[in-house]
């Protein structure tokens, strides 16, 4: 047997050798564990060049960091959510010993059935709605089915599109009409696209100008408003609807007004309306319903939904294997906001092919959607919702979050953040804060989920998908002429792949970012990721080419002048004139031409409507009147506009005097 001592270039590695003499004698031949080492054995040796001691270096402590990070721990785990109370234990457990006791037949018999009394409820309620006409017991004045926003039928747009002085949108004096609105036109009645008003331009607020309640004709009649304003929202903004169950109100038109108040809402969740200090071609007001009742006006959208929620509750408690919860909570979610919680079309039973239309709409988009979801369900829901799982948590945490996520509209949707374009967050009041708190809640659940992962010992397949994911984004968004567009479905689509464990963050992440997905594919389609430039303006002419600037005003003979900061120049020669001019005086259009001096003394002689209102306006405002103006290049026939200018604001003053003031900088030419 080889001693220590016999060969200098041997080194101590173990550190429990001890220096008193062994009680045994180890036979020959063989290697004695217990051999001990006498003080006098040990002889210190020099290091030599090649005798370096292996300490891993800072590189090496960085590469074993990652790879571990890489790899995940040594025993990896993902188990469900479990519960230390006793009750909670058992309730979690009871799906499962009553799935033992029930047949697979007995099971699908109980939930045909129950399906079956699902759908007839449903039916009951919603059917009528959607397929039998409004109408009033006492008589046979048809009622219009209007959405929240703008409605055509009351008036066609801003600027130019109503014609000469307004005369495609204006309605007879004293016309009465009953419209039907539907639910949530608290949130619905805002406009997205900016509207003039004045020397405002109104965005990202409820649309309604006037109006409010007239304490001396009774409560249920209003002060008018200016005929552009959206009508639903202005029923509700005078207590007229519910914001939760829709209704019908009867309209009436009163032709000229001016001036316009603001008036308080009289539900919480509105603002309160705009003001306009001129004159307007057109107004409407809402007055009592006399006799009779309007039939089938209550919106049951809310009451419908409440009731999908309770009745896939025992749904999602009693599935053990998950698949029964995820395919019926999908299509009971698509369904919900395509018939009637956010139908992506008006819903018009007046209208014989609009029911049709929608069960269409809804079936073009259905179908691509259960593809994706098999995927979904195939390779990451599976995870999380099939055993060993806990009843509980799908219950009370996923299921719940879904519907957070599926009613987008009532959720974040008011939020103040419209679209997630830096344009549109630069626009909206409060967005900037909201998009950085909800982008640093993103990354705090990216973090949270990414430990599950890890822990799962999956994170090495996200830590690579995610960064080439990023860089395919930020190339899509350097694409000229086109914006990368994050749309509800999108954002699930990037996201739910990072919840494929069976922890509390599953739970929480993977229901909402399920239900962005359906709300987005059943409210609006497949949309591209990567949009146009021209498409996000919506209706706005802001984003075309600059429009023409006021240079002067002359008081002599009441004339306005501008000047387009171009090379294009006009020709005064209306029979070659390739350019255009449209001028607005109170948001209505009163001159279309080549001029680029418009005299408005002239233009009240020339054009007998606006000589009428300017005229009439003098005297109700004894002798002075403020007029709003905005100019807007055009092609010869449309082509190539430019946005409308800045306000010029001018008080004009009867005999023949008119004194004015260029408004400063804004934030938008309208």
């Amino acid at each position: 047997m080889k001693t220590f001592h016999e060969n200098p270039q041997s080194r101590i590695r173990s550190r429990t050798l001890s220096t008193e003499p062994s009680s045994e004698t180890p036979s020959e031949g063989t290697a004695d564990p217990t051999y001990s080492l006498k003080s006098e054995d040990i002889e210190l040796q020099t290091w030599g060049v090649d005798d370096t001691i292996n300490r891993p270096n800072n590189r090496q402590r960085h590469s074993n960091l990652i790879g571990r990070i890489f790899s995940g721990p040594q025993h990896p785990e993902d188990l469900p959510p479990r519960f230390h109370n006793l009750f909670l234990q058992r309730l979690d457990e009871l799906p499962l010993q009553v799935s033992r006791l029930v047949s697979r037949k007995v099971k699908a018999s109980i939930i045909l059935v129950y399906c079956l009394v699902w759908i007839l409820c449903l039916r009951s309620i919603l059917y009528p709605y959607l397929s039998e006409a409004p109408y009033l017991s006492s008589e046979e004045t048809p009622i219009l089915s209007f959405s929240c926003g703008k409605e055509d039928s009351i008036w066609q747009g801003g600027n130019d599109k109503c014609g000469l002085d307004g005369q495609d949108c204006r309605h007879k004096i004293n016309d009465e009409i009953i419209i039907r609105c539907p639910a949530l036109c608290d949130i619905g009645s805002k406009s997205y696209a900016a509207i003039d008003v004045g020397d405002e331009s109104i965005k990202y607020r409820n649309f309604y100008v006037g109006g409010g309640k007239d304490e001396d004709y009774g409560r249920d009649t209003t002060l008018p408003y200016r005929s552009d304003s959206f009508p639903c929202g202005a029923a509700v903004h005078a207590g007229l609807i519910s914001p939760t169950f829709g209704g019908c109100a009867r309209l009436q038109f009163l032709g000229p007004q001016y001036g316009f108040t603001e008036a308080a809402s009289a539900h919480s969740s509105m603002g309160d309306s705009i003001e306009f200090d001129s004159f307007f071609p057109d107004s409407f007001r809402f007055i009592p319903n006399t006799d009779g009742q309007c039939k089938h006006c209550r919106d049951p959208r809310v009451a419908v939904t409440i009731i999908n929620i309770i009745l896939g509750l025992p749904l999602i408690y009693l599935s053990i294997n998950g698949q029964v919860a995820f395919w019926f909570t999908c299509i009971t979610g698509f369904w919900t906001i395509v018939l009637t919680f956010d139908p992506p079309i008006l819903i018009d039973p007046s209208d014989p092919v609009n029911l049709p239309e929608l069960i269409s709409l809804g079936l073009e988009r259905f179908l691509p959607l259960c593809f994706m979801l098999l995927v979904i369900w195939k390779f990451i829901s599976i995870t999380t919702l099939s055993q060993p799982s806990s009843q509980i948590g799908k219950s009370l945490i996923w299921y719940p979050l879904f519907w957070v996520g599926m009613l987008n509209n009532v959720t974040f949707d008011r939020l103040p953040v419209d679209r997630l374009t830096m344009s549109d967050i630069r626009a909206m009041p409060g967005a900037i804060t909201t998009a950085i708190i909800l982008l640093l809640f993103t990354i705090l659940c990216v973090f949270l989920q990414g430990y599950q992962l890890w822990k799962a010992g999956r994170i090495r397949t996200y830590l690579i998908g995610y960064p080439l994911l990023t860089a395919f984004l930020l190339f899509l968004s350097k694409i000229p002429g086109l914006q990368l567009r994050i749309h509800h479905y999108i954002i699930g689509l990037i996201f739910l792949p990072g919840t494929r464990t069976k922890g509390m963050t599953a739970y929480l992440f993977q229901g909402v970012l399920l239900g962005l997905l359906v709300n987005g594919v059943a409210r609006w389609g497949f949309a591209s990721i990567a949009e146009t430039d021209e498409s996000l303006f919506r209706d706005d002419s802001a984003g075309r080419i600059d429009a023409p600037i006021f240079s002067a005003y002359t008081k002599e003979n009441t004339s306005v002048s501008w000047y387009e900061d171009n090379e294009i120049q006009a020709d005064t020669n209306p029979a070659t004139s390739a350019v255009f001019y449209s001028l607005l005086i109170n948001d209505i259009e009163t001159y279309r031409g080549p001029n680029s001096t418009v005299s408005i003394d002239r233009l009240a002689e020339s054009d007998a409507e606006f000589g009428s209102l300017l005229s009439s306006s003098l005297k109700y405002n004894e002798g002075e009147v403020k007029l709003y103006l905005r100019v807007s290049r055009l092609g010869r026939k449309d082509e190539k506009r430019s946005a409308y200018s800045k306000a010029l604001v001018v008080n004009y003053v009867s005999g023949n005097e008119l004194t004015g003031e260029l408004l400063g900088e804004s934030d938008y030419r309208g």
